[in-house]
């Protein structure tokens, strides 16, 4: 059996679509019979490997918050886990020895330049080049305006095939290298709802039985909250905020939990990619926003999330009013969309297994 190493985020903090986008693919990758690792990436102390790691042990045993308790639990329960720790440039080199026929960087913003734990590692440098891979990974920006463009360009070179998750991405790539990279779906998308029905759970503060959900992760104006509070009472619905604030009713949770919430939830609005996504995937009518804050810059990800969709309509703006809350959506003709996309996603993954 092959095996591949997943090169994704890890240790960006606990957010519920970075980890169900590697239990996806890590689950894609079992059914195509290949044996899936993801490399996990611990933060640095002082430069040394010695204080990394009993950072990373005594993290695994004094009190941690509750909601990473769950993230935690997750990971060790449904990720599995290359046998090696990373820390950040310290011993990147000791993974080319640990006998992986290839490796997949992707997806989520693992190639982002803004991330200061993003370096030369994402792009696969451990790797002999014929033997890396990204599947629908992402810059996370809509264009390249920091860093060293020509070390970018140099380093998706080395790339044996690159796959993105925008059509900004695609675009980036072009620019830098001349080359044409394919636009493939998030892994999430890959699975179907039942597959994610399996894995929710009900969170220690259960909803009430019928609710409207949000989900934001960057700011919340004024005039989102007037189109979401109008809509809800229009909708007759109480609204079950998830945010990322600390001490807030839904903060301390998990992504089975995550899921759980947005599967029962009678309509959900977000500026999350992930957010949309799983909307889309439980065919939950939803309204998507542009986020505000430091990362507005950020909306590509939609943007090719509806186009290829056909959902372009849930896009939040100056025309759409409350009155639109109650407007269904055309699953059938969505669910068309998905079966394309999904077997041309599965079609560069299986690939991947059968070239390595």
């Amino acid at each position: 059996m092959k095996r591949m190493a997943i090169v994704t985020i890890t240790n960006g903090g606990s957010n519920f679509g970075n980890r169900l986008q590697n239990y996806a693919l890590q689950t894609v990758l079992e059914r195509l019979g290949c044996s899936p690792e993801t490399i996990f990436t611990a933060n640095i102390v002082r430069r040394s490997v010695f204080l990394s790691r009993l950072r990373w042990f005594v993290r695994g045993i004094v009190k941690r918050t509750r909601r990473q308790y769950y993230f935690d639990r997750f990971n060790k329960r449904y990720i599995r886990a290359a046998r090696r720790i990373r820390y950040q440039t310290l011993n990147d080199d000791a993974f080319a020895r640990d006998g992986y026929d290839a490796a997949i960087a992707g997806s989520d913003q693992v190639w982002n330049p803004e991330f200061s734990f993003n370096t030369d590692f994402e792009f696969l440098t451990f790797m002999p080049q014929d033997k890396r891979w990204a599947y629908a990974a992402s810059f996370g920006v809509d264009e390249l305006t920091s860093g060293s463009l020509d070390k970018t360009a140099s380093l998706l070179r080395g790339m044996r095939s690159i796959s993105v998750r925008e059509d900004a991405g695609g675009v980036i790539v072009k620019k830098l290298t001349g080359l044409d990279a394919a636009v493939h779906i998030d892994p999430s998308l890959l699975l179907e709802a039942a597959d994610y029905e399996m894995l929710a759970a009900p969170p220690p503060r259960e909803p009430p039985g019928r609710y409207y959900l949000t989900y934001f992760l960057g700011e919340v104006p004024d005039e989102y909250r007037t189109y979401i509070n109008e809509s809800a009472s229009k909708l007759g619905l109480p609204v079950v905020a998830v945010n990322e604030l600390p001490g807030s009713m839904y903060f301390n949770i998990g992504p089975r939990h995550f899921l759980y919430l947005i599967s029962h939830a009678d309509y959900v609005s977000t500026d999350s990619y992930h957010g949309a996504v799983f909307s889309i995937i439980f065919h939950r009518c939803f309204t998507c926003f542009r986020r505000r804050g430091e990362n507005d810059r950020m909306g590509s990800r939609l943007d090719t999330l509806l186009r290829i969709t056909g959902l372009e309509g849930r896009q939040m703006d100056d025309r759409l009013s409350a009155a639109a809350a109650t407007d269904p959506v055309d699953y059938s003709s969505v669910d068309e969309a998905l079966k394309v996309e999904r077997a041309r996603s599965l079609e560069y993954l299986r690939g991947i297994v059968e070239q390595c």
